[in-house]
């Protein structure tokens, strides 16, 4: 609670380092990632665990869709993944056969249509949510980008 300058939710169950939390900006919902490879969806209010799901490799960022009813989340193991958040159910996953190193971030298009893939590689991918493909490379970095 910003205004009494309190901790209103605690978030526990992850067993390694936490790599990204974001907060739903009208529900009552959290959602959390980590190296334990693992992403959690949280009721923010009581700091109740509802869902959770893994990838491959550790969890390397995450992003709520614009209308709030889903999480994209990627890996280093070169997977991202499309969910639910109240149901917790899997709608796409993909690994991208062109990233090698893995994804270090990940973020929606205000849209809800596209999203963009900061790899280790250098590149930053731009895909499509709905065709699964992906329809932008920006390459020239020297090294990964986050």
């Amino acid at each position: 609670d910003r205004s009494a300058e309190s901790i209103v939710a605690t978030f526990e169950g992850h067993s390694k380092k936490v790599t990204g939390v974001c907060l739903h900006p009208s529900a009552d919902v959290g959602i959390s990632c980590s190296s334990d490879k693992t992403v959690r969806i949280w009721n923010s209010a009581t700091g109740a665990a509802l869902y959770s799901y893994k990838h491959g490799k550790t969890v390397s960022g995450i992003s709520l869709h614009p209308q709030g009813d889903y999480v994209l989340s990627a890996s280093t193991d070169c997977s991202w993944a499309f969910t639910d958040i109240t149901t917790g159910a899997g709608i796409v996953s993909a690994t991208d056969p062109n990233i090698k190193q893995g994804i270090n971030s990940i973020c929606f298009h205000p849209d809800g249509q596209l999203f963009g893939l900061a790899t280790e590689d250098g590149v930053v991918r731009i895909w499509n949510i709905q065709t699964q493909q992906s329809v932008a490379d920006f390459s020239g970095h020297t090294g990964g980008v986050t």
